[in-house]
């Protein structure tokens, strides 16, 4: 889909030319919680593409079980991190240090991804063009968040499963408000 490699050329561009990859990204390769981020955040990309994908064709069953895998990844990451570090380390854990960093460039990064997978949706025949919009901005979030990832030094599962999901749910409103008014067949 021509829509997704240029959904991810963008928001690499994007955080390039903004805020660039962490000093340390190569040496974090070696941080379970670092490679953690990358698991979930790819894992929902991918998997919301299939189901994106699948929302195209009238119809077709749309397998959103599998949302539940990339779910499930940083949930349990976040209980593992729980167990191995002292309760008095929790709230910082949680907070971080760039909550408002995460909370404006997922979004941001996600927002010529998602107008690319709104194009493409155009083209397509979803039987709900709302929740089209939606899936799309899941993906759409699933591929900012794996980039702003690379940049972002707030490695704890417990930061990831509080802050990305948020500027992921933000490009899925934004996804489901236009595919509204924008997808249509």
């Amino acid at each position: 889909m021509l829509a997704t490699l240029i959904a991810v050329i963008t928001a690499i561009a994007g955080l390039y030319l903004t805020i660039g990859p962490r000093p340390d990204a190569v040496a974090s390769l070696g941080s379970v919680r670092f490679v953690a981020k990358f698991v979930f955040t790819f894992s929902l990309f991918g998997f919301g593409l299939v189901v994106l994908k699948a929302s195209l064709v009238p119809g077709r069953g749309l397998p959103v079980v599998w949302l539940l895998a990339p779910v499930g990844v940083i949930i349990v990451a976040a209980v593992l991190e729980l167990i191995s570090i002292p309760r008095e380390l929790w709230p910082g854990a949680q907070i971080g240090q760039n909550s408002r960093v995460c909370m404006t460039f997922i979004p941001l990064l996600g927002l010529a991804p998602l107008s690319a997978f709104m194009l493409a949706l155009r083209k397509g025949a979803p039987t709900s063009s709302t929740g089209a919009g939606a899936l799309a901005g899941l993906v759409a979030g699933g591929i900012s968040a794996s980039v702003y990832a690379a940049h972002c030094t707030d490695d704890s599962p417990l930061f990831v499963v509080t802050w990305y999901p948020i500027g992921i749910a933000l490009l899925m409103v934004a996804g489901a408000v236009l595919g509204r008014f924008l997808v249509r067949w």
